[in-house]
């Protein structure tokens, strides 16, 4: 019976590397602008900053299976163009 192996792939690696710098610089850019009451970097750092955030999440959970294709496109139940 062989072990699953269970590195970091490239996914994985690239998740990390865009999920903490960008966590870090939502919380400091956040935190000054609610403190200051500024109301334009705050949402900046909300609006541009977290979908950052969520991709290099979903990077991390998904690991080899971020770069599946989705969808069928055929046209025959599938999700997709429905064969445009």
């Amino acid at each position: 019976m062989a072990g699953k192996r269970r590195g970091l792939d490239r996914n994985r690696v690239t998740g990390l590397l865009i999920t903490v710098p960008s966590v870090a610089a939502e919380v400091a850019l956040c935190t000054w602008a609610f403190r200051d009451h500024m109301f334009l970097p705050y949402f900046l750092g909300v609006f541009l900053l977290g979908p950052l955030c969520v991709v290099g999440v979903a990077m991390l959970i998904m690991g080899p299976h971020f770069d599946e294709a989705g969808g069928d496109t055929r046209g025959d139940g599938g999700i997709g163009l429905g064969g445009l």
